[in-house]
């Protein structure tokens, strides 16, 4: 084997990946069956080689088993603690956020004990929790703190992606502490070596805040210390549409760069060789630490050292041999990194870039050298022929990275090679200006120099803000990958370049190919985009027992009811859409948790209006822009082009009626408690509700919609409602969002959505 690491790296990570979608038992199953099928090859092959064949499949078996081993004693047994409110004591061992008016602290558990009303539960062992406060708690990192909380599982059973992120970074349970309850914060004196790379990692980010304004320093402090926790929703939106999101991610980009940077100041103060090496390799472990290790951080920086290695040894490392020992060694330390999405595409975009760019690039340059017939490239050439570099990194990054995109359901950026031919070099001096007006900040003797840098990088900042709105606002600069036409383009895309492989491997042969992919993607967007344009849907999330609706039609929305444990759902939801604007945001229940979901939905996106009952205490942050509408009796409004909302008299409490084209909606929620009229009952075709009157007997709905588990039908609702031969009834309660599609000539179609 050529490249062993590559092979067996790739393998090993690939294969974690998709045992997230498996769970323990299948997972140890497989990884069973791939061990019997290499016994099967080694005793009837002749030759009894391991072939290439045989160790894939080892590694896959070694990766299933692993999976399979840590889910069953490390992530399964959690289960049982979801919904539970127990006594932990844990050490705060992450810098705290503090987000949406909540504070946030990531606790390592060092004692748990339940409730005795719970009964006798054997206790997994915990690694992390991430635990939210009301008010900040006065402890610093590596205190402990002992108290009550209760916990929850991130996400939900249908959003594995969420839950599998945070166990990639050993976080397996949410909890909220009972502040109201006593609860004891013990100080600690020894404090271990991560303690001063965290408070390092605190002090570079207070000194870009002292002398950067606010929304620049937030980007700075992202782009080079990993730290977003600052942004602004619409700047990350902005970026994501402009296709240069990795700005933002501390990954193999920035690592480059500040090693490069270093490097060559340790060699124009005249170092020897050997010890501007060593320094810039101790600065990159430094780095690692500063940024947290993430997954995307050791790959990049294990790359990063492999690379100074050589250079002391005078040999050049293979750069994806590299890679996929980098990946191995972290699949090989946590088992769960097939669900950081970070790593994942990190992990895509180096090696599209990798594998592509040098051959694109090469490509280029024999073509122009031979037109030349020997002779140098002229200064126009060369200037081209960096443009073509530019753009195959772009491209190989977007291609290898694309099945990820299509898996989760994200946009892809169609303007990203124009974006990043614009904005590289700027980027670049902005990470490199940035880091050492960060550095030189620490140090007072060089608070000169760091005002200037800041001042260049503060500078640079604000052009990036200003370029990415713009472009990223463009009509058709993105295309959301859960469209069935770009699945189906990516599929034709491939079985074209198969063909083009096999039985036209010529350079006219990739052109023409090339070129007729393009055109079907960009008349697959334009054919959408007309069939949508009078397309409305209706989507009730899977939340739990809560009530959540969106009414989506092109990019805007409208939400009525946001309630559940967090806005996870919500969020991807409208990220999936494509949507830009929230037209209309109507408060259902005005729980705390209701308020701080539309606080959080109001900081992060752009929501034009929102609907409060009018004894309802506003605790929802807005945007100076939004408009604030209350209500005591009665309220109408238009929420999107042919959506109008009715909520009058009977219905000031929790219920309301909208109309999407000529079908009538009925939202009840779970404090509704009057009877419905007649009228009520039979002008709604769709009744979404989690809550209904005992009296009720139903109306001539045409589907029910109902926010809970099908085993809790008996004991909560009506059951001479359930039991008409009328009602068509749909749950969303653990099995996925309900969505109705209501077309332009009145067709409907329900359909169930994970």
């Amino acid at each position: 084997m050529k490249r062993p690491l590559a092979l067996i790296g790739f393998t090993y990570l690939l294969t974690l990946t998709v045992a997230l979608s498996f769970g323990s038992f299948f997972s140890t199953l497989l990884g069973t069956l791939c061990l019997l099928v290499v016994t099967g090859i080694l005793l009837f092959h002749k030759k009894r080689k391991i072939t290439v064949i045989c160790a894939v499949l080892l590694t896959g078996a070694m990766a299933f088993l692993t999976f399979g081993g840590y889910a069953k004693t490390t992530l399964d047994p959690v289960e049982q603690l979801n919904g539970k409110t127990v006594t932990i004591t844990g050490t705060l061992c992450e810098l705290p956020i503090e987000e949406e008016q909540r504070h946030f602290y990531i606790l390592e558990v060092n004692e748990l004990k339940t409730d005795p009303e719970d009964g006798e539960i054997s206790l997994p062992k915990l690694q992390k929790i991430r635990i939210s406060t009301q008010n900040p708690l006065r402890m610093d990192l590596y205190d402990k703190i002992t108290g009550k909380i209760q916990l929850y599982t991130p996400g939900n059973s249908n959003d594995f992606s969420t839950q599998y992120y945070y166990a990639s970074k050993g976080i397996t349970l949410f909890g909220f502490l009972w502040e109201y309850q006593p609860f004891t914060i013990e100080k600690t004196e020894q404090k271990p070596p991560y303690y001063y790379a965290l408070l390092l990692r605190k002090t570079m980010k207070d000194s870009i805040y002292r002398l950067l304004p606010k929304k620049e320093a937030s980007l700075l402090s992202a782009a080079v210390i990993g730290d977003r926790d600052e942004l602004t929703r619409s700047v990350k939106e902005d970026f994501i549409n402009s296709g240069i999101y990795h700005i933002l991610v501390v990954s193999g980009l920035h690592m480059s760069l500040i090693s490069l940077l270093l490097l060559r100041i340790f060699r124009s103060v005249r170092l020897p060789k050997s010890l501007a090496v060593s320094l810039t390799a101790a600065a990159v472990l430094c780095f690692m630490a500063v940024t947290g290790f993430s997954p995307s951080v050791v790959r990049s920086g294990i790359m990063t050292l492999l690379m100074l290695g050589g250079l002391l040894l005078h040999r050049k490392p293979d750069a994806i041999n590299s890679l996929g020992g980098a990946v191995l060694l972290i699949g090989l330390w946590n088992p769960c990194a097939g669900g950081d999405q970070g790593l994942l595409l990190s992990f895509g975009s180096t090696l599209g870039i990798l594998v592509l760019t040098p051959k694109l690039s090469k490509a280029v340059k024999e073509r122009m050298e031979h037109r030349r017939n020997g002779k140098a490239l002229r200064w126009d050439q060369r200037f081209f022929l960096r443009i073509v570099n530019l753009l195959s990194v772009t491209l190989g990054a977007t291609l290898f990275t694309l099945p990820l995109f299509i898996v989760t359901g994200r946009s892809i950026s169609l303007i990203a090679p124009l974006t990043n031919l614009l904005l590289f070099i700027p980027s670049t001096l902005m990470i490199q200006t940035g880091f050492l007006a960060a550095v030189f900040g620490l140090l007072p003797p060089f608070s000169f120099f760091a005002k200037g840098l800041a001042f260049v990088s503060g500078v640079l900042a604000k052009l990036l803000e200003g370029c990415t709105h713009f472009l990223g606002n463009l009509p058709f600069s993105t295309v959301s990958t859960s469209f069935g036409f770009v699945v189906l383009w990516l599929l034709f895309s491939l079985l074209l370049l198969g063909y083009l492989l096999v039985w036209c491997p010529t350079k006219h042969g990739y052109r023409m190919g090339a070129l007729v992919s393009a055109l079907l993607l960009f008349s697959g967007i334009g054919s959408y985009q007309i069939a949508e344009r009078d397309h409305i849907r209706v989507a009730v999330l899977d939340v739990g027992s809560y009530l959540s609706i969106v009414v989506t039609k092109q990019n805007r929305a409208a939400i009525i009811g946001c309630d559940g444990y967090s806005a996870t759902k919500l969020k991807t939801y409208l990220q999936r859409e494509g949507v830009h604007t929230i037209t209309y945001l109507q408060l259902l229940e005005g729980s705390q948790e209701e308020k701080q979901i539309a606080s959080e939905l109001c900081k992060t996106m752009e929501v034009e209006q929102v609907v409060l009952q009018e004894n309802m205490y506003d605790s929802v942050g807005l945007q100076e822009e939004t408009t604030v509408v209350r209500y005591r009796e009665q309220v109408q409004a238009t929420l999107l082009d042919e959506v109008e909302l009715t909520l009058a008299g009977e219905f000031e409490e929790n219920g309301m009626l909208f109309q999407v084209k000529d079908l009538t909606f009925l939202v009840i929620g779970s404090s509704y408690e009057k009877d419905l009229s007649q009228r009520e009952r039979n002008t709604a075709d769709f009744l979404i509700a989690n809550g209904l009157p005992e009296s009720d007997t139903g109306g001539t709905y045409l589907t029910t919609i109902l926010a809970r588990e099908e085993d809790e039908l008996q004991t909560l609702w009506n059951r001479t409602y359930l039991e008409q031969e009328t009602v068509n009834l749909y749950t969303t309660g653990g099995k996925g969002s309900i969505v109705i599609d209501v077309a332009g000539n009145q067709q409907i179609s329900v359909r169930r959505e994970n």
